[in-house]
């Protein structure tokens, strides 16, 4: 641009700004027309416009750069550029610098671009420059990609995109795209300008969209993606129920053709799929024969259908270990194309068949014979004979490896789940199991049937008996009964409560306390769902349970939704939580909480240090805001769910050390308390203030906690900001180092193999081991250096603190054990005592 005068540069970055474009390349040239003309030629981010130079300079033209598809250049002065629907000729003295800048462009773009695809360069090989590595930073390079996709398109890039992309995605090495990351609302265009970042991108492996109501138009684009790319592993397409059934087709004809294309993972569940696009999917399946995980559920595809499906997963059967094929008609047609799969598959590890209406004997015959490897099989929801349940407890007898069965669902009868237990439990080739029998009706008569036989089941691990009808008087069978079983870890008995009065209700929760406190297992869930009715829920007689839910330490996940707790139950929820530190995962949505309870629960879950995944009740909270609350209820109730996230955030703190002191010391604290209200004795005025500082103690420890936070929040945030400094010193000197071991490196081989190598070969050697070298940015050896540092320095800088708040909780409860402990022998009472008196304060 030196050769042009002031006043047209100063038109031409004005045009350029308005363009939001920089200057890359600027050449002198005149186009090759009939009446040849000067021009001034501009490459820039995205684009490339041409000036008009004369009296009146002007903008002429502007192209894409993405849209090349091919540069001539038989002379060095020649700058040919074709376009879809246009052709650019100039003769230019800097044609091979253009052409370079051009090259450099698309190398930025699509640093995975195959050659195949890149422009078509008719040019002397001799006047071709070797580039500089591609840049594969930020997910390779897919943040540039969808930059120049979104100019291109007209759309303003998403931040939410870009955020993931260059700070998420590429430090945790997830290689999944997935759409449901996206903030609502997202636009047709948006969707598709993100597809087709990917169709040239090597970093992703896996492509995820799940119930988007995306159309036609967003499928074509998915399908378009395997024109392209052969980096897809993983494609999960479920619930598109706004696409048709031709794009279905369109999409599975698109993949059928590509040779290249290697999934191992394939879930198309809950798409409206017909005949036509099954068979075309049938194709697409015979090639795939790295497959692991297939998942067609939900498509209520008919026998013939499925026959037609499953035929094509021939040559699967050496590599897929999960198929799901639930929610189709297999009937005849379908199980006899199934049986013949599963003659084969000696890998499969997890098979579900529920809602397909399949032929038992002739399915369980085959995988006795040819699948010993079956861990999981699902038979739910299907119309089951007697003779079915025959053949199900024969194949239980002979089972090896089964480890999750379901018969949910199913309508069996008592007697035929009596039988069909009993094969489990008595079969000492299987061990660690989880059954589930949800959904029967069994009836306080098939609660009592488990109960018996709980001596007799050590080898089962999880129940799952939801919806059997129990009612309280069933379910105080069940929970007596359950107490022997050693391996108990996962028990939901939820929508099974049914008040029948308040004697055998105070049974029921007397029994369910026990077995929360003498189960002879370690529980580690339980789930008590209601149906948000008074009469088959929680809400009468419910304080023994929570009481014992208080002592109990083994169990870490408890689900109590739905069950009309009322305030009266929150509060004694939250004091349980005040005692319990074991659990980890809470749920209690749906229990019909009032604003003041909500506080209760808020203060009493500020003294448990255990929870770390609190599921706050949305309903209850949707219901209060329903009310019309008045701007101090509504004030309230948003500083109840900040402290609550926050309480949440710091007992994610264990990492740093102190969330194990904290919740030591609080359990040790609790039960001390629980020792000295059941003496039973009275206390007196300085009693009283002991006890009252001892109950405080979970306070206490959250101040320390918080103190602890604040300073390690402080320290980490000081110690990256000095390591990012000091990575900038240390960069050139790493980079100087690695340029001489390249160099060293390189000198060393092509002495070694001076008679191999020729003078191209040890030019390619070079130019491999510098751009290894040219890998390392300042940018990723400075995460590098913070990432791999700081937590390090910190925790080292914080153990002695960490020592400090220890030995001082140490202390303290020291001391308070002794002052109890002298009052206790003073009075000479039995520490094991029970007393009305203690229950009722606790209470």
């Amino acid at each position: 641009m030196d050769r042009l005068s002031e006043n047209d540069r100063k038109t031409a970055q004005t045009f350029l700004n308005t363009k939001n474009e920089e200057i890359t390349v600027s050449s002198l040239g005149t186009v090759n027309t009939k009446k040849p003309y000067q021009i001034l030629l501009i490459i820039a981010k995205y684009r490339l416009f041409t000036f008009k130079v004369g009296k009146k300079f002007k903008p002429e033209k502007e192209f894409f750069l993405l849209d090349i598809k091919e540069i001539r250049s038989s002379a060095s002065d020649e700058f040919v550029c074709i376009f879809p629907k246009d052709e650019l000729s100039v003769t230019t003295s800097d044609a091979t610098d253009l052409i370079t800048a051009v090259r450099e462009f698309q190398l930025t773009i699509f640093p995975s671009m195959s050659e195949n695809y890149r422009i078509k360069l008719t040019i002397p090989s001799a006047r071709i420059q070797t580039l500089p590595p591609a840049d594969l930073s930020f997910c390779g390079g897919f943040v540039r990609t969808y930059n120049a996709l979104c100019d291109y398109y007209g759309l303003l890039p998403r931040a939410d995109v870009i955020h993931d992309a260059s700070k998420v995605l590429p430090y945790n090495n997830i290689t999944e795209l997935d759409l449901a990351t996206l903030q609502q609302p997202v636009t047709e265009k948006e969707y598709r300008t993100i597809l087709e970042s990917i169709f040239h991108n090597t970093y992703f492996k896996s492509v995820v969209v799940q119930k988007f109501k995306i159309d036609d138009k967003v499928l074509a684009t998915i399908a378009e993606i395997f024109n392209y790319n052969s980096s897809i592993q993983k494609l999960v397409l479920t619930g598109l129920s706004n696409c048709s059934k031709d794009s279905f087709n369109a999409l599975f004809t698109s993949m059928s053709t590509k040779k290249n294309l290697l999934l191992s993972h394939l879930d198309l569940s809950s798409n409206p799929l017909d005949d036509k696009s099954v068979a075309t999917l049938g194709k697409v399946l015979s090639s795939q024969t790295s497959l692991v995980e297939f998942n067609i559920s939900g498509c209520n595809l008919a026998p013939k259908s499925m026959a037609t499906l499953l035929g094509g997963l021939k040559g699967t059967e050496s590599s897929m270990t999960s198929l799901n094929i639930s929610s189709n008609r297999l009937e005849q047609d379908g199980s006899t194309a199934l049986t013949q799969w599963l003659s084969s598959a000696s890998v499969l590890e997890k098979l579900d068949l529920s809602n397909t209406s399949p032929v038992i004997e002739a399915i369980l015959s085959c995988i006795t014979r040819s699948c010993p490897g079956l861990r999981v099989l699902d038979l739910s929801r299907n119309k089951l004979t007697t003779k079915d349940f025959g053949w199900m407890t024969t194949f239980m007898k002979a089972s090896q490896g089964l480890r999750e069965f379901s018969i949910a669902y199913t309508g069996i009868s008592v007697e035929q789940c009596y039988e069909l237990y009993l094969s489990f439990i008595t079969n000492d080739k299987l061990d660690g199991l989880f059954l589930n029998f949800a959904g029967n009706k069994l009836g306080p008569l098939g609660a009592n049937m488990f109960a018996v036989l709980g001596e007799e089941a050590h080898n089962i691990e999880g129940l799952d008996l939801t919806e059997n009808e129990f009612g309280d008087d069933g379910l105080e069978y069940l929970f007596e009964g359950l107490i022997p079983m050693s391996q108990l870890k996962f028990l939901n008995v939820g929508k099974n409560f049914r008040f029948s009065g308040n004697e055998q209700r105070v049974l029921c929760m007397a029994r369910l306390a026990d077995f929360l406190v003498d189960a002879k297992g370690e529980l580690s869930t339980l789930t008590l769902e209601g149906t948000k009715t008074e009469a088959s829920s929680l809400v009468q007689e419910s304080s023994s349970f929570f009481k014992a839910l208080g002592k109990t330490r083994s169990l870490s996940t408890l689900d109590i939704s739905g069950n009309c707790l009322g305030d009266r139950g929150i509060r004694a929820f939250g004091y349980s939580l005040e005692l319990n530190h074991s659990l980890k995962s809470i749920s209690f949505d749906d229990n019909d909480i009032s604003l003041p309870a909500f506080e209760s629960f808020k203060f009493s879950f500020s003294r448990n240090f255990g929870v770390t995944d609190l599921r706050l009740p949305s309903r209850d909270i949707v219901a209060l805001l329903k009310k019309n609350p008045t701007p101090a209820e509504l004030a309230l109730l948003k500083k109840i769910l900040d402290e609550l996230d926050s309480y949440g955030t710091r007992n994610h703190l264990p990492g740093t050390g102190m969330g194990a002191s904290a919740t030591t010391t609080s359990l040790a604290a609790n039960d001390l308390i629980l020792k000295w209200y059941a003496s039973g004795i009275e206390a007196d005025s300085d009693t009283k203030l002991l006890l009252r500082d001892l109950q405080n103690n979970a306070g206490v420890m959250l101040s320390l906690n918080k103190i602890q936070a604040e300073v390690a929040a402080s320290l980490a945030d000081t110690i990256k900001a000095q390591l990012k400094t000091f990575s900038k010193k240390l960069f050139p000197f790493l980079l100087e180092q690695m340029q001489s071991l390249s160099e060293r490196l390189t000198k060393e081989l092509g002495e070694q193999y001076r008679e191999v190598l020729e003078d191209e070969g040890m030019k390619t050697l070079q130019f491999i081991n510098s751009s290894k070298v040219k890998e390392i940015t300042p940018q990723l050896f400075e995460g590098i250096l913070v990432s791999l540092t700081a937590s390090k320095i910190g925790s080292a800088c914080l153990n002695d603190l960490i020592g400090v708040v220890q030995l001082s909780s140490e202390f303290f409860l020291a001391y308070f054990e002794d002052r109890l402990g002298e009052i206790l022998d003073e009075e000479e009472i039995d520490p094991d005592s029970q007393s009305t008196a203690g229950s009722s304060v606790q209470e």
